[in-house]
């Protein structure tokens, strides 16, 4: 697998690099900010890579409005019937939330708990049995992007305005 898929030899591009090597030996939720088209989700692939779950997927989910939570978390109609979502798919490697910051209020809360927590309820969860555990845990580093305009956003559009716990901000994306 690739390990450095970032392009660029300036001073801000060796400070991105440094950066990453940092987060990538923290098994930690990572926020990667910055406009589009600046390379988040080449951060976060080499991220991955250097990680210690680079042996594991790196799955990256544009969130816009063709994403619905069956995707995300799939589905557990009887306790027995399992249906596995992308975050299931990440486990042991990496989930890159594409754009976080375009998804629903709703849709953000789901997500937030995953992201501090790694635990999330399946579609239809409720229907299984009282003896079956209806919590299902990521075992997935969960990595996320937002543009660089979100606070404006948050004012304007209803976004919500709550990064988690413990997301660590480390880029603020720059065209180098």
């Amino acid at each position: 697998m690739l390990i450095d898929n970032l392009v660029g030899e300036s001073p801000e591009m060796a400070e991105v690099r440094r950066l990453v090597s940092i987060f990538a030996a923290a098994d930690t939720p990572v926020l990667i900010c910055g406009e589009s088209g600046v390379g988040k989700g080449s951060i976060a692939a080499s991220l991955h890579a250097q990680s210690t779950r680079a042996n594991g997927r790196f799955i990256t989910v544009d969130c816009d409005d063709s994403l619905n939570e069956s995707d995300l978390f799939g589905q557990d109609a009887n306790g027995k019937e399992r249906c596995e979502g992308l975050i299931a798919a990440a486990d042991g490697g990496t989930i890159f939330l594409n754009d976080i910051d375009k998804l629903s209020d709703a849709m953000q809360s789901k997500l937030l708990r995953v992201i501090e927590t790694g635990t999330y309820r399946p579609l239809m969860a409720w229907m299984a049995p009282a003896s079956v555990n209806s919590l299902w845990q990521s075992e997935g580093r969960r990595s996320a992007s937002q543009g660089e305009d979100h606070e404006q956003e948050t004012t304007s559009r209803g976004y919500r305005h709550r990064r988690p716990r413990h997301c660590q901000e480390c880029f603020s994306g720059a065209r180098h």
